[in-house]
């Protein structure tokens, strides 16, 4: 492939996973401004392995809660943010959207813990 060609691809695949990144830290700001507060507790944290043969094998995890929404609905939602060391069974306060509460952000307490 050309020089050029790969500087053009890089710049598409940049330019992409900045607009991904702005779009998610908008989303989560919006959620925690508008959002309804609720507890939630961590229902699951599911482990993902992918490998790159330039950096090896990396390791993500997913974290799942449970919560009742406004409507008295059980909402199991994938939390976008989760704090440091969260453990199944563990209990957040989260806020959502209700026209979307599979979309949920951990919220800071009083305490300062997210």
């Amino acid at each position: 492939m050309d020089d050029w060609k790969k500087f053009v691809l890089f710049g598409i695949v940049a330019a992409a996973i900045i607009g991904v990144s702005i779009y998610m830290y908008l989303r989560r700001q919006k959620i925690k401004k508008n959002g309804v507060t609720a507890t939630a507790v961590v229902t699951r944290i599911d482990e993902k392995e992918s490998f790159d043969s330039d950096s090896g094998t990396t390791v993500t995890y997913e974290y799942y809660v449970t919560y009742y929404s406004e409507s008295g609905e059980n909402v199991e939602a994938r939390l976008e943010n989760p704090p440091r060391r969260t453990n199944v069974g563990d209990r957040l306060t989260i806020k959502y959207l209700p026209e979307k509460p599979y979309l949920v952000v951990a919220v800071k307490e009083e305490n300062g813990h997210v």
